[in-house]
């Protein structure tokens, strides 16, 4: 499967926080509830405090595959 991984910062940088943020809500993991929460709740507050950062596999398609967060 082909898929672009971007930085959720570079997401906030381009478009509306607003948008990013209804995006993410699209995001469904049946296998990790905390990894959704964390996306859902955390992953911007987190990115603009520099306190983590979130990458997000994005398919060609442009739906989201998965997560990946370093602190």
């Amino acid at each position: 499967m082909d898929y672009d991984l971007i930085p959720l910062l570079t997401l906030l940088e381009k478009y509306p926080e607003s948008d990013v943020a209804t995006k993410l809500l699209g995001f469904h993991c049946s296998r990790d509830d905390d990894r959704e929460s964390y996306l859902h709740n955390k992953a911007i507050p987190m990115e603009k405090r520099a306190m983590s950062r979130t990458y997000l596999a994005v398919s060609k398609e442009q739906a989201l595959l998965a997560i990946s967060q370093s602190e």
